[in-house]
């Protein structure tokens, strides 16, 4: 069996409804886990604000990159590694100019081929 650096990581998604912050730290603690996107979900800005300010640096602890969804204030607040680019998938281009090669930028949520074609076209690091 291969060492921890040879195997693929996951990319975990969650938010403060899906995950509690223990969980979600328990869970990056396996080492299986290579990043993880989080997402507001149904919660308040407040909230996911303060879910934001629990986990990051604990998922950050154990070498998990964090992407925060939509949000680049809580990006910059939290110190996370990324945004991820969902909602606003138009600012693409945007971002890998403005955040580049200092944050990660991802992009999903596609809907058809000629979207995801699109969307790469602004160089993000990843998009699925």
């Amino acid at each position: 069996m291969g060492n921890q650096s040879d195997r693929c990581g996951l990319i975990l998604n969650a938010n403060p409804q899906t995950a509690n912050p223990d969980a979600l730290i328990e869970t990056v603690n396996t080492g299986l886990i290579a990043s993880c996107i989080l997402y507001q979900g149904d919660s308040f800005d407040t909230e996911f604000d303060e879910y934001c300010q629990a986990v990051v640096p604990a998922l950050q602890e154990y070498g998990t990159a964090v992407l925060i969804a939509d949000d680049t204030r809580l990006v910059g607040r939290n110190a996370a590694d990324g945004i991820f680019l969902e909602k606003n998938r138009s600012q693409a281009v945007e971002m890998v100019k403005r955040v580049f090669p200092d944050h990660i930028v991802g992009c999903g949520g596609f809907k058809d081929r000629h979207g995801a074609l699109e969307t790469g076209e602004a160089k993000p690091d990843f998009g699925f």
